[in-house]
């Protein structure tokens, strides 16, 4: 894995949001881990784009619920970034 400013600047909105939720909502060590949990899959799609364009399974015996051809990493990454800086201040926004 090469460290690059686009993964770099990905873990620091992240600490920015586990920084804000601590802040927000007291030190519950409960919501905490879960908080952290939920950062980890856009982390993953911006740090790992590689490993997970290659990721192919049968998802089910259907015909059509199958993942047989590769994601391009750049797809890849574009959804980690969606997630983390679109779809987590939006549902903040709406559960708050």
């Amino acid at each position: 894995m090469q460290v690059t400013p686009s993964k770099i600047l990905a873990l620091v909105i992240a600490l920015g949001y586990l920084a804000t939720a601590v802040a927000m909502s007291g030190w519950d060590t409960e919501g905490v881990a879960v908080f952290c949990l939920i950062l980890l899959l856009p982390l993953a799609f911006i740090w790992f784009p590689d490993e997970i364009e290659t990721f192919t399974v049968i998802v089910a015996k259907r015909p059509y619920g199958r993942i047989t051809s590769e994601t391009h990493a750049s797809m890849v990454m574009l959804v980690g970034w969606l997630c983390l800086v679109g779809y987590l201040p939006l549902l903040a926004y709406l559960l708050h």
